[in-house]
């Protein structure tokens, strides 16, 4: 009697795990992209402003790391607020001074860390969005209101066929 033999090939498994391990990876940048832009789109809601130049400024990219992808948020460094000023009262007095910034990196540290009074056009954006608060902390504020929604993003993405 001759012996069973039986051999089996991984290659349609292999080419069926490539294909959906390429797919995965385009979904992957797609969900980073639209997180990038929804969270640069609603720190720039929540983004005080004087001349717009620093909400215009709010950006984003993606990066490609080993195994995965990135989606960030910020303002460059070379954004052009930096011609922005700011505010200085003195507490004694009720004075008000204004200061040239040094750069644009700390015009908007100052803007997101600071604590500060809007001002009048900052108070008329904040008349128009009363669900959404204007103010400090823009860009983590933008990440905190939109996580529900990014992660709800995602699912449906990696459960869609």
């Amino acid at each position: 009697m001759k012996d069973l033999k039986f051999t089996f090939s991984t290659y349609n498994l292999n080419k069926s795990l490539m294909k959906e391990i390429q797919t995965t990876d385009k979904k992957a940048l797609f969900l980073m992209r639209a997180t990038r832009d929804t969270i640069a789109k609603a720190a720039k809601l929540r983004c005080p402003v004087d001349t717009g130049n620093l909400t215009a400024s709010i950006t984003g990219d993606v990066k490609q790391n080993k195994k995965s992808f990135s989606a960030t948020c910020y303002v460059p460094i070379n954004a052009p607020c930096v011609t922005q000023v700011k505010e200085i009262k003195d507490e004694k007095t009720g004075k008000i001074t204004y200061k040239q910034c040094e750069s644009p990196s700390n015009y908007a540290v100052w803007i997101h860390e600071g604590d500060y009074n809007l001002g009048k056009n900052s108070q008329l954006k904040q008349a128009k969005l009363p669900k959404i608060i204007v103010g400090p902390k823009f860009i983590t504020r933008a990440i905190k209101d939109e996580f529900p929604n990014i992660i709800n993003n995602i699912k449906k993405a990696l459960f869609k066929k």
